[in-house]
């Protein structure tokens, strides 16, 4: 009669525990889903940003916003000579087009819980075939860092 006992116990405690790992799988994959889910959102927002980043390569400099031509002189004539590299200029703005086009594509998303490539603020990483979503991305407040990184990936 103890042993019984014993045994029931061991079989409720062995239930709950496989409930248990079941009910943590089940809202593991939920959570994955919904961090997938709001990664995919941000899509339209990168692709409005680079679109931004095109129509102002496409202009000659001296034609572009303020701000945006003092980050374009920076980069494009960091030592300040007043020559700009227009082959650069091009190569930049094509650049852009090409992560636009990838952008518009089904690209695919995987939730990386435990990577080592997940380190400090960092929020996807991606290995050509699959970007995947660091756990940092759940406490990154600005979506238009998100979005950012998500361009830059």
């Amino acid at each position: 009669m103890y042993l019984e006992r014993i045994f029931a116990i061991l079989i409720i405690g062995l239930s709950l525990f496989r409930l248990y790992q079941w009910a943590d799988s089940s809202l593991k994959e939920e959570m994955e889903a919904k961090i997938i889910h709001e990664t995919q959102s941000l899509i339209p927002l990168s692709i409005q940003m680079i679109d931004q980043a095109i129509e102002q390569l496409n202009k000659e400099p001296g034609q572009m916003y303020p701000e945006v031509q003092e980050i374009f002189n920076d980069i494009f004539d960091p030592g300040k000579t007043g020559s700009i590299d227009q082959a650069y200029r091009i190569e930049v703005r094509n650049h852009y087009i090409r992560i636009q086009e990838h952008l518009k594509e089904n690209l695919t998303f995987g939730y990386a819980a435990h990577s080592e490539e997940c380190r400090g603020m960092r929020l996807y990483y991606t290995n050509f075939i699959k970007i995947y979503i660091c756990p940092y991305f759940l406490e990154e407040d600005s979506v238009e860092r998100k979005a950012r990184n998500l361009i830059h990936e």
